[in-house]
């Protein structure tokens, strides 16, 4: 009987008593370049947790494309394979090693055998860029961490049609914003192109020699057929076209990405570019406890979405936090203003000025940290004018039988002043009295705890930016229901991405604008964040890096998306 029911378990089981194992194979091993190529990873005894990484290669885009489940019988028996499934497409010809893929499957590690890929010339490609070409272009090959620095991605195409954006492999580098393509004409070796620009703005990651490119292109190209294949009627009604679906792709291009020098003043909160500010106090002519609104405008080119304001030591004020607003004169938000708004409270009417301050940055231009300062504000703050009533205390006899008229007349000064009766005890003896003597001990003691407190978050510069972030993140998942409700996706993905950025960064101790998918498959990272975790982060930047280019959501979509973003962030703020 025992032995009946270990068959039938193995029947219906059969992965449960093998291990799991994972097979790569391509659906051919030799292609030419531009060709799309099959790669499956099959799996059988179990499934992975998440969808592997697979290694990067320089030449070669790999896109993942689904999953599907075989099974069947063969001559071992029954089996079951799940099958995740990739797309392979080489940029040029060569002998591409693919490495060794790692997955983990019920918590145990698997790995797949390597394999070759040789991608040989493609003569058709080579000829079809004599009708459209990709560029991209990039300003300077040596940036800065953290830099915005403006590219193009130019299409150069004699006759066809342009139905989708182009995509950008940017490993290492965060794309900032993309503007609307433009359109022109030009003159190419006797040939009259139209140039289609798209142009992005872009900041490095981490630092290092790094490859961003190639830029790809879906585009249909229309190709005059052989003249021998014409009919009569092209003498008619033109020459017939033959349309064709190609993806171009540019070159590649390295760039060397400098560190910021660890030199820095001690202002420094990690703005890169060149500014110039000015600030206004109103009013100036006040009484001590009234508010001073500050007004700061930086203008310039540069980081205007992480420039913040220095942090103010002046215990003489009572500072409240301020607002901010951006606004850019280029579609790439390289250049414009940010503008601050700061209420601080004199205490006393002590106060003759605000201090002066510095502000510092990073040119690149210059190559070296710039600080700039700005003079005192002189201040006119008068006391609080708030007399004390003087009051009199009238007692009444009570032993006489009629109340006494007032007098019409001088009084005169009484000579004797009879008998003295204590009205209450002393409030030197009155408990209420005694026990309140305590309340500016506790006043000075909770006074000199906040001033400590203040103090040392004025030196713990990760905390600041740990309680800053948190207050970024609470209002920016508040924005985002607004935002689902209204279906604005656009502005939706891009504060999910920014709150993904600001998050990661904190967690991370990297500047947020340096933060892309990429740092996902860094050691460091893949270490501490579950591979469950992993994977919707993953997610969540794929779906932003979509929207960039995807039409409006439908109803409901942005909604089901916000408690999904709320628990990756509370996932992240529980890392250590």
């Amino acid at each position: 009987m025992f032995a009946r029911i270990t068959l039938v378990l193995a029947l219906l089981v059969p992965g449960a008593l093998y291990a799991a194992t994972a097979t790569a194979s391509l659906d051919r091993t030799t292609a030419m370049a531009g060709e799309p190529i099959g790669l499956n990873i099959a799996y059988e005894g179990g499934r992975p947790r998440a969808v592997p990484p697979i290694p990067r290669i320089a030449g070669l885009q790999v896109q993942y494309l689904g999953s599907e489940i075989s099974a069947g019988f063969n001559n071992n028996g029954s089996f079951s394979q799940f099958i995740l499934k990739f797309q392979i497409t080489a940029a040029r010809e060569g002998v591409y090693a693919i490495p060794s893929i790692q997955s983990v499957v019920d918590g145990v590690a698997v790995a797949t055998q390597p394999l070759t890929l040789t991608i040989s010339k493609n003569a058709q490609i080579d000829a079809l860029n004599n009708f459209a070409f990709v560029k991209l272009n990039i300003p300077r090959k040596e940036v800065y961490l953290g830099e915005l620095i403006p590219i193009e991605i130019q299409l150069y195409i004699i006759n066809g049609e342009v139905p989708e954006m182009p995509e950008l492999k940017n490993d290492g580098f965060v794309i900032s914003k993309t503007a609307k393509p433009t359109q022109t004409r030009t003159q190419l070796n006797g040939q009259i192109y139209n140039v289609v620009t798209v142009p992005m703005s872009v900041s490095a990651a981490k630092a290092g020699a790094l490859r961003i490119g190639p830029a790809s292109w879906n585009v249909v190209l229309h190709l005059a057929p052989n003249r021998r294949q014409n009919s009569p009627f092209d003498d008619i009604f033109g020459p017939r076209y033959e349309s064709r679906q190609v993806t171009l792709l540019s070159e590649t291009n390295l760039l060397t990405v400098l560190p910021i020098p660890r030199n820095a003043p001690a202002g420094f909160s990690g703005t890169i570019g060149n500014f110039r500010f000015t600030v206004e106090a109103s009013p100036t002519n006040l009484i001590a406890g009234d508010p001073i609104t500050l007004h700061f405008r930086f203008a310039g080119k540069g980081t205007l979405d992480s420039l913040s304001l220095p942090q103010f030591d002046w215990p003489e004020f009572k500072i409240y936090p301020p607002t901010s607003n951006v606004t850019n004169t280029d579609t790439l938000g390289l250049e414009g203003t940010k503008t601050f708004e700061q209420i601080i409270v004199p205490q006393t009417s002590a106060v003759k000025e605000i201090p002066a301050f510095n502000f510092s940055y990073f040119d690149p231009e210059k190559k070296r940290f710039e600080t700039v300062s700005h003079p005192a504000i002189s201040l006119a703050v008068q006391a609080s004018p708030n007399p004390q009533q003087p009051s009199v205390a009238v007692k009444t006899d009570a032993g006489s039988p009629t109340p006494q008229p007032e007098p019409t007349d001088i009084v005169h000064i009484k000579s004797d002043s009879g008998k003295l009766v204590a009205l209450t005890p002393p409030l030197a003896f009155q408990p209420w009295f005694l026990s309140m003597q305590i309340l500016p001990v506790a006043a000075w003691c909770l006074l000199l705890l906040n001033r400590k407190r203040i103090e040392s978050l004025a030196n713990d510069p990760k905390r600041q930016r740990r309680l800053r972030v948190s207050e970024l993140v609470k209002n920016s998942l508040k924005e985002l229901e607004v935002l689902a409700a209204a279906n604005r996706t656009e502005e939706f993905f891009a504060s999910t991405f920014r709150i993904l950025q600001e998050q990661l960064g904190e967690r991370l101790e990297l500047p947020a604008a340096s933060i892309t998918e990429a740092v996902l498959d860094e050691p460091s990272v893949s270490n501490r964040v579950p591979a469950d975790q992993l994977a919707e982060l993953r997610q969540l930047f794929s779906l932003c890096n979509q929207a960039r280019y995807a039409r409006d959501s439908k109803p409901g979509e942005l909604t089901q998306l916000v408690p999904r973003i709320r628990t990756a962030i509370a996932h992240l703020q529980e890392l250590a």
